[in-house]
């Protein structure tokens, strides 16, 4: 069955609207530290996308579009964003920070509580479980021997203190790899922000515009805004 396909209105000012116009509009956004969501440091530089209803308008023997009601907007880590940008079509998406949707203007701003904590207290405890199945094996071999309770008993519990010994190894490793890789997140996190941070201070003193792909304002963006103006006066 086909899709239904409605025609655009054009309403009495020559503004042409269509529930599929659309506009979005990606711009860096510096400030107070703040949370984003599942990230382990707070963040100065961050990307915001936004996500607008558009109309349409000819004038000038071009079309002018213009960003209208705003339906979403997102925010993420500059390590985020470059991971979003850089994996089309790979994994199951990437985190991002919910700022504002049609039916809830304003969300409310997210806690810091850093996962990498998280992780800790998950080596913490598969540490402690490994040292108390060892101590208790041990425990047992030791009961076994003093008490006197014969070479099957002393070898079973001499068993599951081996058993014990040998998973120590793979165990340790999967904690140990665990931990790693939320460390190495943590350093990539704040490699881009570091990054972010320099180009800031570049551009401060150079004037010159941080690349549009660590997410300064485009030319496209500008373009909107300027137009939008430009169209203003000229109906004046």
């Amino acid at each position: 069955m086909a899709d239904s396909i409605e025609p655009v209105h054009v309403d009495e000012a020559g503004y042409e609207t269509h529930p599929a116009f659309g506009v979005v509009t990606v711009s860096r956004s510096h400030g107070d530290r703040r949370a984003v969501f599942q990230s382990d440091i707070e963040h100065n530089d961050t990307i915001r996308l936004r996500v607008f209803h558009a109309d349409r308008r000819r004038n000038l023997k071009r079309d002018w579009v213009h960003p209208t009601q705003r339906i979403l907007e997102i925010e993420m880590s500059l390590a985020q964003w470059g991971e979003l940008v850089s994996s089309i079509g790979i994994g199951s998406g990437v985190p991002v920070t919910l700022r504002s949707t049609e039916s809830r203007h304003h969300i409310p701003e997210l806690e810091f509580a850093p996962r990498v904590e998280v992780s800790l207290s998950e080596v913490d405890s598969a540490v402690d479980t490994l040292l108390e199945d060892i101590t208790t094996s041990l425990t047992d071999v030791e009961e076994a021997i003093e008490s006197k309770a014969g070479i099957r008993a002393t070898r079973d519990a001499m068993r599951k203190l081996r058993s014990c010994v040998e998973n120590a190894r793979p165990n340790a490793r999967y904690v140990v790899t665990a931990l790693s890789e939320a460390a190495e997140k943590v350093v990539s996190q704040s490699k881009a922000d570091i990054e972010a941070t320099i180009l800031h201070a570049y551009g401060a003193v150079t004037g010159v515009d941080t690349p549009a792909a660590l997410g300064g304002q485009t030319h496209d963006s500008g373009r909107l805004t300027e137009t939008r103006t430009q169209d203003s006066h000229e109906d004046e």
